[in-house]
Formats: structure tokens, sequence, C-alpha cells
């Protein structure tokens, strides 16, 4: 391995003294030169001017503003108030209507009555998508539907269907033997009497 390479002594930025640095960016001999030097350039550096305060009005003004009387949002009562968020004369009445609120949002709500959907009885729904006075009457509705929508898509699927054209009737034709009119090459009479006489073929 190679050895380090020593450096030519050099004068500390602090003390001045002659001191071998161990790299080329060491500038000081020790660490308490290191902090001294970096503390004395932040007395060197120039300070930040302060922020102005806004101008505030007048003492009286601000008395007066503050010093209006306005009506309770509990009690209607008049007072007044220490600064401007203040609505409320005492904290008896901030308390009573924060209760209040808190009733009113969580009360459940009263719907008017209306007509159910299957059996045209009045009843008080506990909604506003609430349409059956009850689950009954909401299967028997869900039920007529189903039949109604059967019916539709049958009566698409027929008046889709092409029309089958009618069954053309056999036309007749005279017996072989007899001369009778039947749709097969012989009536059934000669066919009996052809089996009887040969009926050793059809054994």
């Amino acid at each position: 391995m190679n050895a380090r390479r020593e450096l030519p002594p050099c004068p500390c930025k602090n003390c001045g003294k002659l001191f071998v640095p161990r790299s080329k960016f060491n500038l000081f001999c020790s660490s308490r030169c290191c902090t001294a030097w970096w503390k004395r350039q932040a007395m060197l550096k120039p300070s930040r001017p302060k922020k102005q305060a806004r101008p505030r009005a007048p003492v009286q003004q601000r008395q007066a503003k503050a010093t209006s009387p306005r009506p309770c949002k509990n009690c209607g009562k008049l007072f007044i108030p220490k600064n401007k968020q203040n609505c409320f004369c005492s904290s008896h009445c901030s308390r009573e209507w924060k209760v209040k609120q808190l009733r009113l949002k969580y009360q459940p709500k009263v719907f008017p009555p209306t007509t159910c959907k299957n059996c045209g009885q009045l009843f008080v729904p506990k909604s506003k998508q609430n349409c059956f006075c009850c689950r009954h009457c909401n299967r028997a509705w869900q039920r007529k539907q189903l039949r109604l929508r059967h019916k539709q898509e049958k009566k698409a699927v027929a008046t889709q269907l092409p029309k089958m054209e009618p069954i053309k009737p056999i036309p007749l034709r005279p017996c072989h033997d007899c001369g009778k009119p039947t749709t097969q090459f012989r009536c059934p009479e000669c066919w009996a009497k052809l089996r009887e006489e040969h009926a050793e073929y059809f054994i």
C-alpha cells in the first residue's frame, strides 16, 4: 500500500501557528481554533433588520369596537363582548347552544306519510327511499315486476322470430293396386292383403 503523502506545514487560519495538515482541506490547528474563528465570523456578520409592526388603532377606537353591545346567540340577551369572536353572554349559554346543535344533528327525521306502492295503504316512511309499508309488500311487488318482465321478454322474442310458412298438405295419389286415393304407394287395405299373401317373408 502507498504511504500517506505528507503535506508541507501551513499557518492556522485563526492563530497563525504553523502545523502539518492532515489534508488539503484542514485549515485550523485544532478544534478550538475552528470554533473561535466561526464565532468571530458570526459576530462580524451584520444582523437582519427587524420587521416593523403594523400600526394599531388608538385605544379608544379599540375599546369602542369591543364594547358595542350585541345579542347572545343562545338566549338573545344583549351583552358587551370581550372580543369580536365572542357570541355568547356566558359559558352556560355556549354549552347549551352546543348541546342543542348536537341534538338537532342526531335527531331522527320525520317524513310525511305516503301510500304503499303495493297495497296502497298509508304509512310513515323511515327514509326517502322507503316505498312499502312492510317487507311482504316489497317481495310481492318484486314478484309482480318479474312476471311483467318475463311477459315482455317473451313478446319481444316472439316478434323477433321469423314467421314460419304453413305446412303444405301431402297430395293424394291413386293406389297402385285398387286405384283408391291415398298418400302412399298403396292404400292400407292393399298393404294388409300383400302381407297375408307373402306372410312367409315377414316371419
